[in-house]
């Protein structure tokens, strides 16, 4: 599933997508819905494509006027994402 024109919001100390789903094939979403999607739970990089892991569903991010994503590995080898505003 892809996400467009995405950002994030903190909700109970959890951070959540809100953006217009394509490539749903699930069929709970309607083709350029706007939503609102579960908690993420991951944020991988796949040959440059961010995927997030939610807790429902997995996104492709897309483009966005508003964020983007920034995927490190700390010197321990632990993996660090964070959303960053345009």
């Amino acid at each position: 599933m892809k996400l467009k024109n995405w950002f994030t919001e903190k909700h109970n100390n959890h951070v959540v997508l809100y953006g217009t789903v394509y490539d749903d094939k699930t069929g709970n979403f309607d083709e350029g819905s706007s939503i609102r999607t579960s908690y993420i739970k991951d944020v991988t990089d796949v040959d440059g494509e961010i995927i997030v892991t939610t807790v429902n569903n997995t996104y492709k991010l897309m483009n966005s006027d508003y964020q983007e994503a920034k995927i490190t590995c700390s010197e321990d080898g632990k993996k660090k994402y964070e959303f960053l505003w345009k």
